[in-house]
């Protein structure tokens, strides 16, 4: 629990800090190309962080999940790319109900008009989103949590159930600038990612085109409605 702390504690602090560098306030939409700038720097410094608690555990990066999947690439990037648009339309229909629920008005936080937009948006989403946010809580955070609830005795299934909830709660907070709605339909996603994880065999990569093509799809679809 300590070492999941110590990552959520960088993860914000090394945001936040990069974030004024760059004079970004808390009000203001963020422009993706300054994002991406943020994401550059947030990323490696975590991952070398989780790769060093891993390595004080005589452990590597392979134990979470990344590396090449045990029945193939293909079946891996397929099973990633079928479990997508289920998964949106879940999460579409618990954003929905949140809307009915906390019916307020949450501006888009990131400004998609300036140049590079998009390129940079979806790099983000690629790098931050699908890749490095699965390391961090579907592989990292997932297992120091289940392995914390294992201390209690029990099925292993109990203390895997328990800390995909964890995790997925976490995961949806830490995203509670988009709005309750939001925060609702990203728990969902994060269970539905857990599952594809455990489903894979905890390894990664599904986890990661589905991660990345969901963020895609709607990078894609705030873009057409900002520009109407």
């Amino acid at each position: 629990v300590v070492e999941v702390i110590l990552v959520v504690v960088l993860l914000l602090a090394v945001e936040v800090l990069a974030m004024n560098w760059l004079g970004l306030g808390g009000s203001e939409q963020i422009v993706p190309l300054d994002l991406l700038q943020v994401k550059l720097v947030q990323v490696p410094l975590v991952l070398f962080v989780i790769a060093g608690l891993l390595t004080r555990r005589h452990q590597t990066m392979a134990t979470l999940g990344w590396g090449r999947p045990k029945n193939g690439w293909g079946k891996a990037i397929g099973t990633g790319v079928a479990f997508t648009l289920p998964l949106m339309l879940v999460s579409f229909a618990v954003a929905h109900v949140g809307n009915l629920l906390f019916p307020r008005e949450v501006p888009l936080p990131f400004n998609l008009d300036s140049p590079w937009a998009l390129s940079s948006f979806l790099l983000v989403a690629i790098i931050a989103g699908g890749i490095a946010e699965e390391i961090q809580f579907r592989g990292f955070i997932f297992q120091r949590f289940e392995h914390f609830f294992q201390g209690f005795g029990g099925p292993p299934q109990r203390a895997a159930i328990r800390a995909t909830l964890l995790t997925s709660a976490l995961f949806a907070i830490l995203h509670i600038y988009e709005g309750p709605a939001a925060v609702m339909a990203i728990f969902v996603v994060s269970l539905g990612l857990q599952a594809l994880y455990l489903r894979a065999g905890r390894n990664l990569v599904s986890c990661m085109v589905c991660h990345s093509l969901f963020n895609g799809v709607q990078i894609g679809r705030a873009a057409c409605e900002e520009r109407g």
